[in-house]
């Protein structure tokens, strides 16, 4: 995934969840496991130093060690959860509760003269308080340490949403939600799907280098994709939290994805938003909340990016039709006014001699006026980008064209047996222009060839070429090198294909004639 974002290190800001083998809560694991094993060592060397076993004495000695190894018990849980719960924080109120408990029993017993009647039994006395003091600072622990998630999950959304403000595309929301997941929440495998709506699928749009090995950077979902929960859960816009695989045979198969939990939540229209991990039961509320949260925020930023982005292509769109207006005018200024200026000129000279062939010169140039302005329309029209288009057979599109020019001499071979996506009545007169271009630099008896290409198609002609310097120009609107021809013909071709998303590039034919070839990727 391109990162765009520099990484959030320890240094600068916690992240909230822990990887297992953390050395922070590997010693505070091993601390708070030894302290429970010490008081429960105490309360052991009491239980059996007792000649008999009695209720009573199982109920007065049995509790604190009960209390002692449910803090070992608990400081293992912790140690198996460790993505969920700092454990270094836990054990600080563990020997904190144990110390404030201790300290007070000690107090107590000074205070009030209570007497202890051996060393033993005092030490016995400072682990019974102590096992419950860190009993209970063991619980509060857990609950501080989840407080102090949660609001460090809030603190680093709100941050991210107004991060989020200054993002303008959509795959740039989606890199910057995909890397918050994974350096600051911890989640590894996570990632991002967007609908493409000509392919109707979800396509992976951003993925954290972890999940690229889990999910594949080709994994695409759809609705002929199978059993697919990611196309489901964009469908139906409800979220789906999967705490085992095994409860959904039908969707996962073990033997085929290392996935063993997932969360998904959709994103409005936009895709969905799926976090994975390797080991079942890996999510809590916390992680479900923060992943909804985050789809929402994320939902948000795509509606705003997508809405920027369609104001972006309207205003360049507009900025390219006012600069081809003004070139236009400039254009249509200039070509008109040679034509007028000659019927101008001939019909002073009609007034003077009433000769009609200075009326005949004087429908020339009229007429000419009127194909400028007929191809002048039709390149303006032609520039409007395509919104529709169909399966065509190139060939069949290419011989109705060929049908509407004169070219009684002329020979069209079609060697492309090839269908496009296009709008056939655009690119029916595209090539008009193109068989009337290799007619009139050809000659009439000119051989006009199509073949099918690597990228697309190509359209050659056995005419004498255009020279290399000249074949970028011949594209601009007016350029022409017949004294008859308007100049617009090729301009049109190159609108046209822009206009479908293609390039067309000026070549040499392999007998050294002009060769127009059609790059659709």
């Amino acid at each position: 995934m391109d990162r765009r974002w520099p990484r959030v290190t320890a240094s600068r800001r916690w992240p909230d969840r822990v990887r297992i083998g953390g050395g922070e809560d590997l010693l505070g694991t091993l601390l708070l496991a030894a302290l429970g094993i010490a008081l429960a060592g105490v309360h052991l060397e009491r239980v059996v130093s007792y000649e008999a076993f009695t209720s009573n004495v199982l109920l007065v000695s049995g509790i604190p060690l009960v209390v002692s190894l449910a803090v070992v018990v608990a400081a293992l849980g912790l140690r198996t959860a460790t993505p969920r719960v700092r454990s270094g924080r836990v054990w600080w109120w563990a020997y904190g509760g144990a110390a404030t408990m201790g300290a007070v029993a000690s107090l107590v017993v000074f205070d009030q003269g209570i007497v202890v009647e051996s060393a033993r039994e005092t030490r016995y006395v400072l682990a019974t308080v102590a096992a419950g003091g860190a009993l209970g600072g063991t619980l509060i622990g857990i609950y501080d340490a989840q407080r102090v998630r949660r609001s460090r999950r809030i603190e680093t959304i709100h941050r991210v949403t107004e991060e989020l403000l200054t993002v303008h595309t959509r795959e740039a929301v989606c890199d910057r939600v995909v890397e918050t997941v994974a350096t600051e929440f911890g989640m590894s495998h996570a990632g991002i799907w967007l609908h493409d709506g000509a392919r109707a699928a979800l396509v992976p749009t951003a993925l954290t280098e972890a999940s690229t090995g889990l999910f594949g950077e080709d994994a695409v979902y759809s609705a002929e994709s199978g059993s697919s929960i990611s196309w489901e859960v964009f469908e139906s816009g409800t979220a789906r939290v999967i705490d085992d695989i095994d409860d959904y045979p039908r969707i996962y198969d073990p033997d085929e994805t290392p996935v063993r939990s997932e969360i998904l939540v959709p994103l409005g229209d936009h895709g969905v938003f799926n976090v994975a991990a390797t080991r079942r039961h890996a999510f809590d509320d916390v992680d479900v909340t923060t992943a909804r949260i985050l789809a929402s925020t994320t939902t948000a930023a795509l509606d705003r990016a997508a809405r920027e982005e369609t104001i972006r292509r309207h205003r360049e769109e507009l900025e390219r039709r006012s600069d081809q207006l003004e070139a236009f005018a400039g254009t249509v200024s200039h070509d008109l006014r040679n034509p007028l200026n000659v019927a101008t000129g001939y019909l002073e000279i009609a007034r003077e001699t009433g000769a009609d062939e200075y009326f005949d010169r004087i429908e020339e140039a009229l007429a000419r006026m009127d194909r400028l302005i007929e191809d002048v329309l039709e390149l303006a029209r032609e520039d409007e980008r395509i919104r529709e288009v169909d399966a065509v057979t190139l060939e069949a599109v290419a011989r109705d064209a060929w049908a509407f020019v004169e070219t009684p001499d002329a020979e069209l071979v079609v060697d492309a047996d090839l269908t496009v996506e296009a709008d056939p009545d655009r690119l029916q007169r595209a090539f008009e222009n193109l068989f009337r271009n290799a007619v009139e630099h050809a000659g009439p008896d000119a051989t006009v060839r199509i073949e099918a290409t690597e990228t697309g198609f190509a359209v050659a002609d056995d005419g004498p070429g255009v020279p290399a310097a000249e074949r970028e120009a011949i594209f601009e609107a007016g350029h022409s090198t017949d004294p008859d021809g308007t100049g617009y013909g090729l301009a049109i071709v190159e609108t046209i294909a822009e206009a479908h998303g293609w390039d067309v590039r000026c070549g040499e034919a392999d007998d050294g004639g002009a060769r127009f070839e059609f790059v659709l990727e």
